[in-house]
């Protein structure tokens, strides 16, 4: 049997201050990803989020978006105390879709 579950992450404000631009295990996706998967093994790109190896699907309405997002993350810059000194991208609520494989025996 497959079981689907949705996961509805928010990227907030502090992680988009607190995260790295060009990082994929510390960009502002993979510090809101840290949280709601409590585990540090966390890959994030423009196309793909990895969680423990596994790779977690983005809402397919969201891929463009989701892209776009990470881009314009990527191009920003941070001053040694964390501020941007070029536009940053808004906080925003990303949708995930886990397929979760259950072994149930009948014997």
């Amino acid at each position: 049997m497959v079981l689907i579950m949705i996961r509805f992450i928010k990227i907030k404000n502090k992680h988009i201050r607190e995260g790295s631009p060009q990082n994929s295990e510390c960009c502002a996706v993979a510090l809101a990803m840290r949280e709601e998967y409590k585990t540090n093994q966390i890959c994030v790109d423009a196309n793909s989020i990895l969680i423990n190896d596994k790779l977690i699907q983005i809402d397919p309405d969201q891929k463009e978006f989701f892209a776009n997002w990470i881009n314009q993350y990527d191009e920003c810059l941070h001053d040694q105390d964390g501020v941007f000194e070029e536009y940053s991208p808004e906080p925003f609520t990303l949708k995930v879709i886990e397929k979760i494989y259950e072994n149930k025996s009948n014997k």
